[in-house]
């Protein structure tokens, strides 16, 4: 009577003469072989991605000598960016209604907040005083003017042109509680773009520019803040 053996042992029976010769060590190790070129092949074709930031102004702007060290505390922000600005690729219109992100070129950090940052330190260069606070701010910052502003457009653009549109206000608080508004604008402002490269943008020309047209911003709420302060 022929004795069971259970069909694990079979498989291992059949299996073993494999190793023993060396057959299956020599196949997967050409398998893995071959697996890893294949991974660094993909991994070498890759497109590195390359980040950018928003610089601010090159040139410090002076303060008025009459009026530095006033005793008054600026708060910037919040500061309010349509949602298809807040990807982490930069985006630019290819036509008039089509949007497109590019997919290596991205922003280091969310723009909001660079903006912010770049938009709170040019603010510190032309308004007279050392107390300049981005939003949010801590509580025991007791802020007598604060400047509000909505992002509307801050992209090149298929007129091949890079704008930045923004509304804006400067309120006043009294007592920590009464509320005014004491200026606003709507800032239009736009600049050519830089000529393509391979006939692709030129991203670093084109954060360039938008790094100027955050300074210019910059320098027409400096000249509000300055009027609400002296009116």
């Amino acid at each position: 009577m022929a004795s069971y053996i259970p069909q694990s042992r079979h498989q291992k029976l059949r299996i073993w003469p494999l190793f023993k010769t060396g057959f299956l060590s020599k196949y997967s190790f050409l398998s893995v072989a071959l697996l890893l070129v294949c991974f660094g092949l993909s991994c070498g074709g890759s497109k590195p991605a390359q980040f950018y930031t928003l610089s601010t102004a090159a040139v410090e702007n002076s303060k008025s000598a009459e009026m530095v060290g006033t005793d008054i505390t600026v708060g910037v922000g919040p500061i309010k960016f349509p949602d298809y600005l807040l990807r982490p690729q930069i985006a630019i219109h290819t036509s008039r209604n089509e949007l497109s992100y590019a997919e290596f070129n991205r922003w280091a950090e969310p723009l909001d907040e660079n903006f912010t940052r770049v938009l709170t330190e040019n603010l510190s260069r032309e308004i007279p005083t050392d107390k300049i606070v981005h939003f949010p701010w801590r509580a025991s910052s007791l802020v007598q003017y604060q400047v509000v502003i909505e992002v509307v457009q801050f992209v090149q653009k298929a007129d091949n042109q890079i704008h930045l549109l923004a509304r804006w206000h400067v309120l006043t608080h009294h007592d920590g509680s009464n509320t005014e508004i004491r200026f606003g604008k709507k800032s239009v402002l736009s600049h050519a773009a830089p000529a393509m490269v391979k006939e692709k943008p030129d991203y670093d020309a084109v954060v360039a520019i938008m790094s100027d047209l955050v300074a210019d911003l910059s320098t027409e709420i400096a000249e509000g803040v300055k009027n609400s302060l002296t009116n």
